[in-house]
């Protein structure tokens, strides 16, 4: 499996899990100039951007250490124009990470809420 079906397989699975916990799924892979959300969610009053990462167990660094910091001005940008084209400005907002860790034999699902600390960058 390629990377990039391996990517769109992990979140569909964390699409399928979030409902599971009874986050509602607003939109998925949104697409801007300045990054890609994968997951828009509900989770009572917030609306909450969610990152999937896919890793092997035999991986040299975890789903989580994956995000560096170019990554994560990417996704705070995406989710500026996100809010600001959906009249979002006005809600509470927060970043989750899920990791997903594939070894022979299971799949590891691990949810992160407020992985990411808003602060400016620039």
């Amino acid at each position: 499996m390629n990377r990039a079906t391996l990517g769109k397989a992990g979140e569909a699975l964390a699409a399928y899990w979030l409902a599971c916990l009874e986050y509602q799924i607003v939109a998925r892979n949104v697409f801007y100039p300045s990054g890609e959300i994968d997951l828009v969610c509900r989770d009572e009053a917030d609306l909450v951007f969610v990152e999937v990462r896919v890793r092997s167990a035999t991986a040299l660094e975890t789903p989580a250490e994956s995000i560096d910091r170019r990554k994560q001005q990417c996704l705070y940008r995406a989710a500026l124009t996100y809010l600001s084209e959906n009249h979002g400005f006005n809600q509470s907002y927060r970043f989750d990470l899920v990791e997903i860790v594939l070894t022979s034999r299971r799949i590891h699902l691990r949810l992160l809420p407020h992985f990411l600390t808003i602060r400016r960058w620039w």
